[in-house]
């Protein structure tokens, strides 16, 4: 039967439910894939003796992060080195 054919209006047309059974089988092995990838990674979770998880990547820091945070470092310095309590500290000796 042609998409474009004249058809009985007592026909009914094939439903979502008979091509979801047709695939049903794959969706139950990827929802036991899925749950035991779950259940391995709960069971590392609870063999690190709770400490919590650091990414090798944490300590990286982006172009722009690397530019904020030297800036951030040079209004400190900028600070530090006005401040009347280093003053007290090089004039004391």
């Amino acid at each position: 039967m042609s998409a474009l054919q004249d058809r009985s209006a007592n026909t009914s047309m094939p439903s979502a439910e008979s091509a979801k059974t047709s695939a049903l089988g794959e969706e139950n092995a990827s929802t036991v894939q899925a749950q035991e990838h779950k259940n391995v990674t709960k069971q590392k979770q609870s063999e690190s003796d709770g400490q919590p998880y650091i990414s090798p990547s944490d300590a990286i820091m982006s172009p722009a992060s690397q530019k904020l945070s030297s800036f951030k470092q040079k209004q400190i310095n900028k600070q530090y080195v006005h401040s009347p309590r280093l003053a007290r500290l090089t004039t004391s000796h």
